[in-house]
């Protein structure tokens, strides 16, 4: 009897160390329904055991898990979102969302990857006075610049200064960008009869495709081409939104708003147009705003 008992209690002891919210009394730490299992069956939440705390399960099962969760995620999105223009936001506006990154998410971690990357790798890159050459043929942001005499524009602390300012004024932009696209959107494809948000799903998917090639020829520029690679970047901006995005604006009108071919082409043209041109005037406020505060 002795020996039985002690068998029992053994399995009893065993079984309570391989789930320790077997037991009906135990409770879910998130939202304290009864526990049994190992999730709770209200909200998901996973139950923990002495096993979950020890190293071999951190990096033989926890860590893994956790990486190869996010990445096969993340993968799964970025591969439709090359591939497949439009097809993650008619995913996303039709409810399945589960399987993929949602499109603010997305856009956020390519956004700060791209930023990351361009603030480490652009040096000094060019002066203000020398955007102000390229980018403003109406020469007011001269005119604005020379009313400022007391301001040495070459003076190179000041140079250093404006560029790493003008970087983050830029990148911080291109988080607006996307609100004034869909409102494009919303006028040009009214029949289609959207909402602003449904929109709003599609102009994140195209901004975040034009910051992934961004930052995959970026990587490429940091690996062979540092030296120059301010002036490259540059280039590589102008070539991305010169080629892929019209074509990209086409294939994801076609599929995300079910037009035909020649309706598909003609709203791919007017939003490409509408995009170079919003990009155009938050970069004339943002070396504005520089000239400012220099």
């Amino acid at each position: 009897m002795a020996g039985g008992d002690g068998e029992i209690l053994g399995q009893r002891r065993s079984a309570s160390t391989a789930n320790r919210l077997d037991d009906p009394g135990d409770r879910c730490p998130s939202c304290a329904e009864p526990g049994r299992g190992r999730y709770c069956s209200a909200c998901g939440e996973r139950f923990l055991v002495d096993h979950d705390f020890s190293l071999r399960h951190f990096f033989l099962e926890t860590l893994p898990h956790e990486v190869l969760d996010i990445d096969g995620k993340f993968l799964r999105t970025l591969r439709l979102l090359l591939l497949r223009p439009g097809m993650l936001a008619s995913e996303y506006v039709a409810g399945r969302r589960q399987r993929y990154v949602g499109p603010l998410r997305f856009y956020v971690i390519a956004f700060l990857l791209h930023a990351t990357l361009a603030a480490l790798l652009a040096g000094h890159g060019p002066s203000l006075s020398e955007h102000i050459r390229e980018t403003d043929p109406t020469q007011l942001l001269a005119r604005l610049a020379a009313s400022r005499p007391g301001v040495n524009w070459n003076d190179s602390e000041l140079r250093a200064s404006l560029n790493e300012r003008g970087r983050w004024f830029a990148e911080i932009g291109t988080m607006l960008i996307f609100l004034a696209i869909a409102a494009l959107q919303k006028l040009v494809f009214i029949r289609s009869g959207r909402r602003y948000l449904e929109h709003v799903a599609l102009s994140l998917n195209i901004v975040s495709f034009y910051i992934v090639v961004l930052l995959l020829v970026e990587v490429v520029l940091g690996i062979f081409g540092r030296s120059h690679f301010a002036d490259y970047d540059v280039d590589a901006q102008q070539w991305a939104g010169a080629t892929l995005l019209p074509i990209y604006w086409f294939l994801a009108i076609r599929r995300f708003y079910g037009l035909r071919a020649l309706p598909s082409l003609f709203g791919a043209l007017v939003m490409w147009v509408g995009n170079v041109l919003i990009a155009i005037c938050f970069n004339l406020l943002v070396l504005a705003l520089l000239i400012e505060t220099a």
